[in-house]
């Protein structure tokens, strides 16, 4: 517990750290993802889903958007809140596959990672993607090692929600069904 509590506050401040210092948004951000969720605000659904984008991380900064001031502003809290919260799928897989300190290591690398932390003080889906993807994964193997059998309805929701962030999150799903069918 107090592994996780530190890296969880380490990720906590880095995060609200670079949350107030990233001043611009990403291209990406500010003409692919904020019309998408301006177009599920104003209710234009239809157009919303025409754009050539994953809908799920648009839908989320319009949800967000209606207790903020504007749409950069929801944007980045919700990559900001699955960046810092991407630590436990990661921590739990590492110490279900290795041990504790493995666990630490590999999810205080994965605070640390510029990258990561960049993307999750963006309004980039990267952070809610990768978060989705880890969570898949993890409940994917602790079902695989035959652990709980519950997890097997949570694989397809996971990939179907990571599939809906990115178009290559139905590869967990893919990996499990081949897993579960040939092995």
């Amino acid at each position: 517990k107090v592994d996780l509590t530190l890296l969880f506050l380490i990720s906590f401040l880095l995060s609200i750290y670079l949350f107030f210092r990233t001043h611009v948004v990403s291209l990406d951000g500010a003409f692919q993802y904020i019309p998408v969720a301006q177009d599920f605000v104003a209710g234009l659904f239809r157009k919303a889903f025409s754009h050539n984008q994953q809908p799920l991380y648009s839908f989320l900064v319009a949800f967000v958007s209606r207790w903020v001031s504007d749409f950069e502003l929801a944007g980045k809290l919700v990559s900001t809140f699955f960046g810092i919260l991407i630590i436990f799928p990661v921590y739990f897989f590492g110490k279900m596959i290795f041990d504790q300190k493995i666990a630490f290591i590999s999810a205080f690398f994965l605070t640390i990672h510029p990258y990561i932390r960049r993307f999750s003080a963006d309004v980039l889906k990267e952070s809610t993607y990768l978060f989705l993807f880890a969570t898949a994964t993890w409940f994917a193997w602790k079902t695989i090692e035959g652990e709980k059998r519950y997890p097997y309805l949570f694989i397809p929701l996971l990939s179907v929600l990571a599939y809906l962030v990115r178009p290559d999150g139905v590869e967990i799903f893919l990996v499990v069904f081949f897993y579960v069918l040939f092995i």
